[in-house]
């Protein structure tokens, strides 16, 4: 239809797509459905395809389509998308919490995950504002590593000691960090090849 000029039925069609129920993401539809319609000056439609991308694809770029797709509305649309997105089991969570600086809510994102390959990113995000969450965080993963022995991983935990060492050095905790290293040494002196490489 676009491509035969017919822009406003396939707008029509295009609308009618998105609001259609059935299994199948709506992800592609809703952005192409977005730039078509703001082309054409239909802004309720844009917001409404640019909102449906979002919450098909819970991805940071769709997110921030909506917000640009919104202007003044975009505080209402901002809590409808974080309610929906907050209900549902998307991985990309913590990119839009990250982005909304919503720290508390991406630390519990990776507290309630057996694994999050989102760790190390929210512990630098958060480690101004919540320190002691980001070095209990790097301490279980490395104790977990170095109380097991696991040798050919300790570069791993020695870099997880180092980001709690500058957390620390960071809010002038000093001594705690001495204190801590110094236990850790205490602790493993007999794994000859992890001692040198804390010192």
């Amino acid at each position: 239809l676009v491509e035969q000029g017919e822009r406003a039925a396939a707008l029509d069609v295009a609308g009618h797509g998105l609001d259609m129920t059935g299994e199948g993401s709506k992800t592609e539809l809703a952005r192409w459905t977005v730039t078509l319609a703001q082309s054409a000056d239909d802004s309720v439609l844009a917001l409404h395809a640019a909102q449906i991308a979002f919450t098909s694809s819970y991805e940071l770029a769709d997110y921030q389509v909506a917000e640009r797709v919104a202007g003044a509305d975009w505080p209402a649309v901002k809590a409808e998308l974080l309610e929906q997105m907050a209900r549902s089991t998307s991985y990309h969570k913590v990119d839009i919490y990250l982005y909304e600086h919503m720290l508390a809510e991406a630390m519990a994102v990776v507290d309630g995950a057996y694994w999050s390959g989102d760790l190390n990113r929210v512990i630098q995000a958060t480690r101004a504002e919540f320190p002691d969450w980001g070095i209990r965080k790097c301490k279980r993963q490395a104790e977990g590593i170095m109380n097991e022995g696991k040798a050919k991983y300790y570069d791993s935990a020695v870099g997880w000691v180092r980001t709690a060492r500058d957390i620390y050095l960071q809010h002038d905790r000093g001594a705690e960090w001495q204190a801590y290293l110094n236990g850790l040494l205490e602790t493993h002196a007999r794994k000859y090849k992890l001692v040198p490489m804390l010192r």
